[in-house]
C-alpha cells in the first residue's frame, strides 16, 4: 500500500520519464527482493536497490515540492548558488527519506523481533543513501543543464517531436 501512495505522489510530481523511471525500477527492486527473498539470497541486491530508491527519492521529493512551490523551480536557474542550494537541498531530502526508512526499520526489529543491524551496518546504510541521493540531486541539476523540462511530458508531444 505504501509503495501505491509513493507512485501517486510520484505522478502527482509530474516528474520527467527517466526520473520516473528510476522511481518504479526503484519501487519494484525493493517489493521482488522482499517477497522472493533475494535481498537475503543475492550478493549486493539490498545495496543496489537502496541506491536506486535514494537516488529517485531525491529527485522525485524535489520536483514534488517545486510542484507545491515550496522550492523554486530548476528552470532558468543559471547561477551555482542556486544550482547548488538545490543540489543540497535534493541530496537532503533524499538521506531524509533513507534515514526515516532505517528508524523504521530499527522500530519494526524492536517489535518483530528480528536481527537489528550492526553499527557498522547502519553507517554503511547511511553512506549509501547520502551518495545515492547526491547522485540523484546531481542528475537533477545536469537534467537542468540540458536545458531539459522539469514537467514530464505527454506521449504524444514526444511522438510528434521526432516524427
Amino acid at each position: 500500500m505504501a509503495a501505491f501512495g509513493l507512485s501517486v505522489l510520484a505522478r502527482v510530481a509530474q516528474a520527467p520519464r527517466p526520473f520516473d523511471a528510476a522511481f518504479a525500477l526503484a519501487v519494484f527492486s525493493q517489493a521482488w527482493g522482499a517477497f522472493t527473498g533475494t535481498v537475503d539470497a543475492v550478493a549486493g541486491y539490498e545495496l543496489v536497490a537502496r541506491a536506486i530508491g535514494s537516488l529517485s527519492m531525491a529527485a522525485l521529493r524535489y520536483l514534488l515540492l517545486v510542484r507545491l512551490r515550496a522550492v523554486p523551480d530548476l528552470s532558468g536557474k543559471t547561477d551555482i548558488h542556486e544550482r547548488t542550494g538545490i543540489f543540497l537541498t535534493a541530496t537532503s531530502l533524499g538521506f531524509g527519506v533513507g534515514m526515516l526508512y532505517e528508524v523504521g526499520a530499527w522500530a519494526s526489529n524492536g517489535l518483530f523481533d528480528a536481527s537489528p543491524y550492526t553499527f557498522g551496518e547502519l553507517i554503511a546504510h547511511m553512506a549509501i543513501y547520502l551518495v545515492a541521493s547526491a547522485a540523484g540531486a546531481a542528475l537533477l541539476v545536469m537534467w537542468d543543464r540540458a536545458g531539459w523540462s522539469t514537467r514530464r511530458v505527454p506521449a504524444a508531444a514526444l511522438v510528434a517531436r521526432h516524427a
